[in-house]
């Protein structure tokens, strides 16, 4: 099992699982462990128990249009941020169930960034941190506390190589051996533009840090905790970074990149990563790399190097406009759509994301030529009063 040593026993990333149509759909965090997945999409939290292949819709603490930011998980209790809502929610059954959390939390404006933004855990302590606040808790997110000696702006806090390092919106850069007891800033900033970093990852006694913003260039390094820093590769806009057996990987508006020699030249090996401000979380579990993005869940396989939209069987709990009925599929020449409620919407995408039909249904019952399609696996989208539906279509000749 391949295992990420960027971060002590917490993944923090994304999953998103409806491809781009004519209008994005957007992913906030993901995690994933075993064969649990949990997804922010659109402002909905879903859960998967089968390894991402269906997911149905969970409401943490009732709540419904919460767009989840961040994912941890501290010994056997999982806690998510969010941006609207109740905000911090926490689990201690898997994900099936949520509480709120928010004891000792600051009042955090409903601007779209002044939000959680990252959360890691270390032992039993976890951090959270946003564009207004810094905290942590000792009791797996019951209470939280403010988390003294570092700028109150947190853009990033990661462990690697038995420290923490603490980022923020302002370019200052800390780092804790005492796990975030005590912090020691940096002498200088080592970001352009003010902007500060979002993944640290050690080797030696060479840092590397991603920036999440910068005129064109994203990677640095540090050869003495900080004192000085070195422009390093060519990326831009990096979003997270993490490390799995010495080969980083980077979401940056290039797309998925892997580096082979500590952040100095790197190759893209997903290019259909689609850049989303608040995207880009990343998540190791054994082989894969779980990425989230503006046209859907991305999921790299380290082994064979390939990479693809991880699309569910189904989403439970979203189609409510009836019982929806989709045939022949495997389809040839057409396919036939009943049950449809007047004013629904269907699009059909190959899994780049490209639109290849749109329409608005007026009538219960719509036939679609498919032709001109290739053979391959496709995906019919419907949305009506807000519900959603994503089916697999299969073009076969």
């Amino acid at each position: 099992m391949r295992q990420s040593f960027t971060l002590i026993a917490f993944l923090s990333a994304c999953l998103c699982n409806l491809p781009e149509r004519s209008f994005a759909q957007k992913c906030g965090a993901i995690y994933a462990d075993d064969n649990v997945v949990l997804a922010s999409v659109d402002q909905k939290f879903y859960r998967s128990v089968d390894g991402g292949s269906s997911f149905s819709l969970v409401k943490p603490a009732g709540e419904d249009n919460i767009e989840v930011r961040c994912i941890s998980k501290v010994n056997s209790t999982l806690i998510i941020g969010g941006i609207n809502g109740s905000r911090i929610f926490r689990s201690t059954d898997n994900g099936a169930t949520w509480s709120v959390a928010n004891a000792g939390m600051p009042t955090i404006s409903g601007v779209v960034i002044s939000v959680p933004s990252r959360s890691l855990s270390v032992g039993s302590r976890t951090f959270m941190g946003g564009t207004n606040f810094s905290r942590y808790s000792d009791d797996e997110g019951l209470t939280w506390k403010n988390l003294a000696g570092v700028d109150d702006h947190t853009s990033a806090i990661k462990s690697t190589a038995g420290k923490l390092w603490h980022s923020s919106i302002y370019g200052t850069v800390s780092y804790s051996s005492d796990n975030g007891s005590t912090w020691t800033a940096t002498s200088t900033k080592p970001y352009w533009l003010g902007f500060s970093g979002r993944g640290f990852v050690q080797f030696g006694d060479t840092l590397v840090a991603l920036s999440d913003k910068n005129a064109g260039w994203a990677i640095e390094r540090t050869y003495d905790n900080g004192a000085t820093w070195k422009l390093a590769g060519n990326l831009s806009l990096g979003l997270d970074m993490v490390e799995v057996d010495g080969k980083l990987y980077a979401t940056s508006n290039d797309g998925v990149m892997m580096s082979a020699d500590h952040g100095l030249n790197w190759t893209n090996v997903c290019s259909s990563f689609k850049y989303y401000a608040y995207g880009g979380k990343m998540s190791v579990h054994n082989d894969d790399i779980w990425i989230a993005s503006g046209n859907g869940i991305l999921r790299y396989n380290m082994t064979t190097g390939t990479c693809n939209l991880n699309v569910p069987t189904s989403i439970s709990a979203v189609a409510e406009s009836g019982n929806i009925a989709v045939y022949p599929n495997p389809a040839n020449e057409s396919v036939q759509v009943k049950n449809l409620a007047a004013g629904s919407h269907i699009s059909i995408t190959d899994l780049t994301g490209k639109v290849l039909y749109s329409s608005v249904a007026d009538s219960r019952e719509i036939r679609i030529n498919t032709a001109a399609y290739q053979s391959g696996l496709y995906l019919l989208t419907i949305t009506h009063d807000g519900a959603k539906m994503v089916q697999k279509l299969v073009i076969g000749r």
